[in-house]
Formats: structure tokens, sequence, C-alpha cells
């Protein structure tokens, strides 16, 4: 192997290395806690049918891009 072909092959080492050792990091901080909930959606005290409920959590650090649908 010349020297050439080592030096050419370097930049595909070094950035195989740095994204081997950034995959244990994983993609960001963990979860908030899961909640269950329960109940019934009304309307002038009658149930609406085909409710579309999104829940957006208010856990500091957490924003709303965690979403919940129901």
């Amino acid at each position: 192997m010349r020297a050439h072909d080592v030096i050419a092959r370097w930049p595909c080492v070094v950035v195989s290395v740095v994204v081997l050792a950034a995959l244990p990091a994983g993609c960001g901080r963990s979860r908030p806690p899961m909640v269950r909930t329960a109940g019934t959606v009304t309307l002038d005290g009658k149930p609406l049918p085909k409710v579309r409920l999104e829940f957006t959590p208010a856990f500091a650090g957490f924003g709303g891009d965690l979403l919940g649908m129901a």
C-alpha cells in the first residue's frame, strides 16, 4: 500500500470513528414520564363523537415536539 493511498483514506477513517463514537449518545435527553388518562370529552353535557385530542407535555425541559393523541 502506498503512502498516497493511506492519506487518501484518512478522512473516511476519521468520519467513521466520529460516527461510531456518537452512536451511543442517542438522539437527546430522556422522555418525560408516561401518564395514563381517562375520561369523556363533552360539549353542552353531551359526548362528542369522532374527536381528536392532542396532549402536549407541560414538563420543564420538554418541548412541544412530544405529542400524544387519543
